[in-house]
């Protein structure tokens, strides 16, 4: 039943579900805007495993790809310093390898012309080329942890793609799944309308007929 609802949500912008999670009162579920996809192109969908390091050390990096699953989103902590890296092209080739979905970093990454070849999603607050530490301080994995902004529990859906990270709540998954189809459905229809030469007003009302 999970691969089901991911191979729905990873058809789902964040746009779409940061509105329908907005209009449900539970902002904050969109991360800080700072939290982009290193490389043009770069998506991910999967169930989080998290992890919480002191900032730009990297210990807890290596921790979570010695215990996370295949199809994982590996989400870091790291209080969001940007002058030392969490991540690099490393440990994304060993991510890829293992099978894991992405990793979504409250920090920086590295090695981006390697990461984009390699084509494994990394997402990021920055990038710099300064290393990080492999100092152990702080390094928890799979507890409830602040990435951008956003609350995330390990088992947590995480959705990003050009715009931003989503973190949806593995409880509400599948309402808001279904409930963001319908919302997105209607956005579509509403362009398409737009695209027909209607304007916006009676685009609205035609979608929603």
């Amino acid at each position: 039943m999970l691969e089901e609802w991911l191979r729905r949500l990873a058809a789902l912008p964040t746009a779409a579900l940061s509105d329908v999670m907005r209009r449900r009162g539970m902002d904050p579920c969109t991360m800080h805007s700072s939290m982009k996809p290193v490389w043009e192109g770069a998506e991910v969908c999967g169930p989080a495993f998290t992890a919480r390091t002191y900032p730009g050390a990297t210990h807890a990096s290596g921790l979570a790809l010695s215990q996370a699953r295949p199809g994982d989103v590996i989400v870091l902590a790291g209080g969001g310093y940007t002058e030392a890296i969490l991540w690099g092209e490393i440990f994304s080739t060993a991510a890829k390898q293992l099978g894991f979905g992405g990793t979504v970093i409250d920090g920086a990454a590295r090695d981006i012309a390697g990461i984009r070849e390699l084509g494994y999603p990394v997402f990021a607050r920055a990038v710099t080329p300064r290393g990080g530490t492999g100092d152990s301080q702080q390094s928890e994995t799979q507890i409830p942890i602040q990435c951008g902004g956003v609350l995330v529990h390990p088992g947590d859906l995480v959705r990003g793609d050009s715009d931003g990270v989503v973190v949806i709540p593995a409880a509400l998954a599948p309402e808001i799944i279904a409930e963001t189809e319908a919302f997105h459905a209607r956005e579509e229809r509403i362009l398409e309308f737009l695209r027909a030469g209607l304007p916006l007003g009676e685009a609205c009302r035609r979608a929603a007929e």
